[in-house]
C-alpha cells in the first residue's frame, strides 16, 4: 500500500513489512514527524484556548485556499471542460446525467 511503502516507509517496494530489527525499521522522517506533532500538542495544551482559536482561523483559511487552487488547477487540466459537461450532462454512453432521476434514486436505495 502507498502509505506503508511511500509515506511511512515501513514497508519494502514488494510490500512486505521489514522485520523490526532491520536497519530500515527506523524511519528517521516518521520519527521526526510524530516528535513534531507531540511538540505542538504540547505547546497548544500549555498555551491554552487562546492559540487554539487562532491556529483554527489560520488552518480553515489554508484549507480554503488549498480547495481553491485545487479546484482552479482542476479547471485548467486538459479535458476538464469535457469532463465537467459529461459530469452535468451526461456523457453519450451509459453514464446518465446529474441532473436526471437515476443517480439519485440509486443513492436513495
Amino acid at each position: 500500500m502507498f502509505a506503508f511503502r511511500d509515506v511511512i516507509q515501513s514497508q519494502d517496494e514488494n510490500c512486505i513489512p521489514y522485520d523490526e530489527f532491520s536497519d530500515t525499521f527506523f524511519v528517521k522522517s516518521s520519527v521526526l514527524a510524530t516528535a513534531i506533532i507531540w511538540i505542538i500538542a504540547i505547546v497548544f495544551n500549555i498555551k491554552g484556548l487562546r492559540l487554539y482559536t487562532y491556529s483554527s482561523i489560520v488552518v480553515a483559511s489554508l484549507v480554503m485556499v488549498l480547495i481553491l487552487v485545487h479546484t482552479i488547477r482542476g479547471f485548467t487540466l486538459s479535458g476538464a471542460g469535457t469532463g465537467i459537461n459529461d459530469y452535468f450532462a451526461g456523457s453519450k454512453e451509459t453514464t446518465p446525467s446529474f441532473f436526471s432521476s437515476s443517480p439519485w434514486v440509486g443513492a436513495f436505495v
